[in-house]
């Protein structure tokens, strides 16, 4: 079986505010309470294209942090299928699931250095793809596209099956709910550690002015 969350794009001024952010995390918490089980995450539009909050709080920063986390740290396999732009929290939540599978639509930028930061993009970015990249999206503010996004490795596939994120969750539903636990903690438990650690850091950062 593989739990659904239907990320809806609530226009300008609203993607991935508190409420949004809210609603990602309660879904979260549900998935946490059947391990192993796939979550697919269906992201519309621009949904994941953060417009920031006040990031000189430290309370919104501790927010975006633990929201990364959480994802991060989900007991079963998290799969992203993503269709706009992806940029500032939302690349860093977009990176910090097992899966992702982007529509030929979709772009991926680092957005704003605060953003980008507090959002874990730093960190994730370079463990998934490596510090050149990070460095190139985080100096040049660059938009790849989605198929210079699977070139560089931030998504394993892109199609224009609207789809494809379900038939990808199947997929990975198969291998069966004890074995994906325990895969989700082999993978998570060597780089949780470091990653908990960086986005303290990264949070810090993004308050400093």
């Amino acid at each position: 079986m593989v739990q659904v969350y239907e990320a809806g794009d609530p226009g300008a001024g609203e993607r991935l505010g508190p409420q949004v952010r809210a609603a990602l995390a309660a879904a979260l918490k549900q998935h946490a309470r059947t391990p192993g089980q796939p979550l697919l995450i269906r992201v519309e539009g621009d949904a994941w294209c953060h417009e920031p909050d006040d990031l000189a709080q430290s309370v919104v920063r501790g927010q975006l942090h633990d929201l990364v986390l959480r994802m991060h740290a989900a007991p079963g396999p998290v799969i992203v299928h993503l269709t706009g732009a992806v940029r500032g929290l939302g690349l860093g939540l977009a990176l910090a699931a097992d899966l992702r599978v982007a529509t030929p639509t979709a772009t991926f930028a680092a957005g704003p250095p605060a953003a980008f930061l507090a959002g874990g993009v730093g960190q994730l970015l370079a463990g998934v793809a490596g510090t050149g990249v990070l460095a190139h999206l985080a100096w040049t503010g660059v938009t790849l596209t989605a198929d210079e996004a699977l070139h560089r490795g931030l998504v394993g596939s892109v199609s224009a099956d609207p789809q494809a994120g379900t038939v990808l969750a199947g997929q990975v539903a198969a291998v069966g709910a004890g074995t994906a636990s325990a895969l989700a903690r082999a993978l998570r438990s060597r780089s949780q550690p470091d990653l908990t650690a960086a986005l303290d850091y990264e949070s810090w950062l993004a308050g400093v002015e």
